[in-house]
């Protein structure tokens, strides 16, 4: 088999290589997908519970399983349990101030054992920089704040040459103005850094990437009037 058709797709690297693909909705019609190459599709398996809408996909650093991270349920609740992909047990609820928010950006952070999650709409939630201790199942009580309620923002986890780990998240759209600002999260120190950078146009849900030479490359995404860009870029 193979997933259907959808206008909507969160991708996320598992460390074996294989790609997990989720829909905008994820539920028991809808299920997660994992390819592998080689080998194809195969659906994976959630814990038991509601469909959810808007949630953040990140791989956590202390399962290398993808997690379902925040989202709401068809009616408009929030959901803070989190579902790992492909577990049986039940989804669980970290210590600490509920996520509370849909369409966020999750971006893993192996270095440290964190997921952050990033933005998105507020269901109740009041910082839009949040992070979870995948080891400790509980959100972090103190975190540098920096991008705002960002939604369609794309971010990736990145080295450099010195081994320092940072985060970076492009674009995204805030108070309905599509943005092509870069923030940086210095993850060894703490702290965001905004950059207005030359280059790519204000764009909503593009694709970001950390190659394995450590080039960033960003790919498509919508514009502010809703028109689909085709181009490419890559960040040294």
């Amino acid at each position: 088999g193979r997933p259907r058709a959808r206008a909507v797709w969160h991708l996320d690297v598992e460390p074996s290589g294989a790609v997990v693909a989720v829909g905008d909705v994820v539920g028991p019609a809808d299920p997660p997908w994992r390819y592998e190459l080689g080998l194809g599709w195969e659906p994976l398996q959630l814990p038991p519970g509601e469909a959810r809408l808007g949630a953040a996909l990140a791989t956590s650093p202390e399962t290398g399983r993808a997690l379902l991270i925040g989202g709401e349920t068809m009616g408009g609740t929030a959901i803070s349990a989190i579902a790992e992909v492909g577990a049986v047990e039940a989804a669980w609820e970290p210590a600490g101030a509920p996520v509370a928010r849909s369409g966020a950006l999750a971006v893993a952070d192996p270095s440290h054992g964190t997921v952050w999650v990033i933005g998105g709409n507020s269901l109740g939630a009041t910082d839009p920089v949040v992070a979870l201790d995948t080891q400790k199942r509980a959100w972090l009580t103190q975190v540098p704040s920096g991008p705002g309620w960002l939604t369609g923002a794309a971010g990736t986890f990145t080295t450099d040459n010195a081994g320092a780990s940072r985060i970076l998240v492009f674009g995204g759209r805030e108070e309905d103005v599509v943005t092509a600002r870069v923030w940086v999260l210095e993850l060894d120190v703490g702290g965001w850094t905004p950059l207005d950078l030359p280059g790519p146009a204000p764009r909503h849900s593009p694709a970001l990437a950390t190659s394995g030479a450590g080039v960033i490359l960003l790919m498509g995404g919508f514009d502010g009037a809703g028109s689909a860009l085709h181009d490419a870029w890559r960040l040294e």
